[in-house]
């Protein structure tokens, strides 16, 4: 009975302690990856991007190099300040309405 009951509390123990030990390797192994996004962009989309919003000379804009941005790196720069200023906006929002 004794050895039933030392051999329960064992494997008890020993679930409890893996448990912990695997959200610790998780928390250990956080990387860039677990926080990337893919986008399927099509080729109606990627137009509309060139026609509206792409303009080589006149914004001025460039790379830390000096060069002008491409196209593609334009994109993801277009992308992250749009994605920024709905966040910016939604949290004003929230933030508005809560008060």
């Amino acid at each position: 009975m004794f050895v039933a009951f030392f051999f329960i509390l064992m494997i008890y123990y020993l679930q409890t302690t893996s448990r912990l030990d695997q959200l610790e390797y998780d928390v250990n192994t956080i990387s860039a990856g677990d926080f990337t996004v893919e986008l399927s962009i099509n080729r109606t989309m990627w137009s509309y991007f060139l026609e509206e919003h792409y303009d080589p000379i006149g914004s001025k804009m460039k790379e830390e190099s000096g060069d002008f941005y491409s196209q593609s790196l334009y994109l993801k720069k277009h992308l992250s300040d749009e994605i920024g200023r709905m966040l910016t906006r939604s949290l004003k929002h929230k933030m508005d309405k809560d008060s």
